[in-house]
């Protein structure tokens, strides 16, 4: 097993190796091989590796790129964007038949400054194809590390370009010229979530209040109500929290003597192999009683049927009692981690992300100033 395990190792190394030197061999004559396809392109129907303008899509490539280039911000352009009702990259991909989902389906889908950002750093649209900006760490594994820009493949006039050299760079000067804002100490991410838009929520400079990160670019006139007082919210978060843990505590010590009952050996199972064993030993004195000739064949047939059945009975009640103790079993070691965690919400001082989490999935607030509360689902 080892020795196999080896050269099957090997195996997948030699086809990574042969798979990476092929790909670089195609993007060194400038085919297309990115598993996504850019905004504003298509693949050539005659050849896959080819990629033509999408009109409708590349024309708003170009509005971007020109305001920004005349010095309109990236939240400015994203909030027109919105404000216009165009679809999201996403979006229109999925509208043209080119699945390409987001991480976090979310009902509204908007544009964002960082969507924004990667456009206008994207090379592709100069009409490059641009291959090796990041490489798996290990064969096997997701796992990626970026690679500097000295190792990239960059083959210049691989397709036709949807912005000029100038307005590229005119673009990307007036776009990443900000110095950005030191983020707040505090900042708690991961658990409040805008009711309007469902984007994250974050703390203001002052970290006073909770507000929608997107309200400046949403468009949407409910992600400028999202907003709450931090310490009135983290209380009304805390104790709901708390109270919901005690109750999901108590229902748990109730099931942990449920499941201690059905993982002991029950005397009922006991009794059943007994019943088992008698019943085969009358088959086997069935058998005698034919061979001997005390019996007929057809009065065997019949009375071995009427045992086997029997067996057959007990062979599905012992089964199921296994079954329901091995599953007790398992609750019972799955119940000291869970009771923990708990635990450790049920005892909480202070709002504490970190250990809300443990059982919070997410906390929506409402534009009217209330939340909606989606737990984790536990064993």
């Amino acid at each position: 097993m080892a020795f196999k395990n080896f050269m099957n190792s090997m195996y997948s190394k030699d086809i990574s190796q042969k798979v990476t030197m092929a790909m670089k061999t195609r993007a060194e004559a400038g085919q297309f091989m990115a598993p996504f396809l850019p905004y504003g392109y298509r693949k050539n129907p005659d050849d896959i590796h080819q990629l033509i303008i999408d009109e409708e899509s590349a024309e708003v490539v170009r509005t971007i790129f020109k305001l920004a280039a005349d010095g309109t911000g990236k939240n400015a352009i994203a909030r027109y964007l919105n404000e216009e009702g165009i679809e999201t990259p996403i979006v229109y991909m999925n509208a043209i038949g080119i699945r390409k989902r987001p991480v976090r389906d979310k009902d509204k889908k908007l544009w964002t400054q960082t969507t924004i950002g990667d456009m206008l750093k994207n090379e592709q649209y100069l009409g490059k194809v641009i291959w090796n900006k990041s490489r798996r760490t290990e064969v096997g594994l997701h796992k990626q590390t970026k690679l500097p820009r000295s190792e990239w493949t960059i083959f210049e006039n691989a397709h036709e370009p949807i912005v000029s050299q100038e307005l590229f760079d005119k673009a990307n000067a007036k776009a990443f010229t900000g110095e950005k804002k030191p983020p707040c100490k505090e900042k708690r991410p991961g658990l409040l979530l805008c009711g309007s838009c469902g984007r994250r929520m974050s703390l203001t400079g002052a970290c006073k209040s909770y507000r929608c990160t997107q309200a400046a670019i949403t468009g949407l006139e409910g992600c400028q109500c999202v907003k709450r007082n931090r310490y009135i919210l983290e209380d009304e978060v805390l104790t709901t929290a708390k109270e919901w843990a005690e109750e999901k505590l108590v229902l748990l010590n109730k099931n942990k003597s449920k499941w201690k009952h059905e993982a002991r050996d029950w005397k009922g199972r006991d009794m059943l192999k007994e019943k088992a064993d008698k019943l085969s030993e009358k088959k086997l004195r069935l058998y005698d009683q034919y061979k001997n000739g005390k019996i007929e064949k057809d009065e065997y047939l019949e009375q071995v049927k009427i045992v086997s059945d029997k067996l057959e009975a007990i062979r599905i009640q012992l089964e199921e009692i296994h079954n329901k103790a091995a599953s007790a079993e398992y609750n019972l070691s799955v119940s000291v981690e869970l009771e923990e965690k708990l635990t450790q919400v049920k005892e909480l001082e202070e709002y504490d992300t970190r250990v809300l989490k443990n059982i919070l999935d997410e906390v929506i607030i409402k534009t009217d100033g209330t939340q909606e509360y989606h737990w984790n689902k536990l064993p």
